[in-house]
């Protein structure tokens, strides 16, 4: 089993992912897992974390018509571009956003191509 999971670059998003990606690993010795975060605003050390990891140029949009915010607005469509590039290479067979605009891409790109993108992920061994 291949999954992707993607999360924003606060505590709030990556700790919830790292807690579900543990309990997978124990249950599933053999899954393959791939995370992906934001490059901007890391607020974990790589070498903390147990799994491949994959960053995405993403940024946060504002409402406002600015210079930055189109700046933002190009990150995102790049981070889409990257996202179309980690998933036809990983080749997951689910994707789990775990929130933020940094997971948007990734999910919404998963189910165009008709990866499996459940909220869930039946851990059970064996099957």
């Amino acid at each position: 089993m291949r999954v992707l999971a993607a999360a924003g670059a606060s505590g709030g998003h990556i700790f919830p992912a790292l807690s579900f990606l543990d309990t997978l690993k124990e249950k599933r010795k053999d899954a393959e897992i791939l995370l992906v975060l934001p490059k901007k605003n890391i607020q974990i050390r790589r070498e903390n974390l147990n799994y491949r990891v994959k960053y995405i140029s993403i940024s946060s949009l504002k409402l406002s018509l600015d210079f930055k915010n189109f700046l933002s607005l190009f990150n995102f469509f790049k981070g889409a571009l990257e996202s179309v590039f980690i998933l036809v290479s990983f080749k997951p067979d689910i994707v789990i956003g775990f929130g933020s605009l940094a997971s948007l891409p990734l999910v919404m790109l998963a189910w165009i191509f008709r990866i499996d993108t459940r909220a869930e992920c039946d851990t059970r061994p064996g099957e």
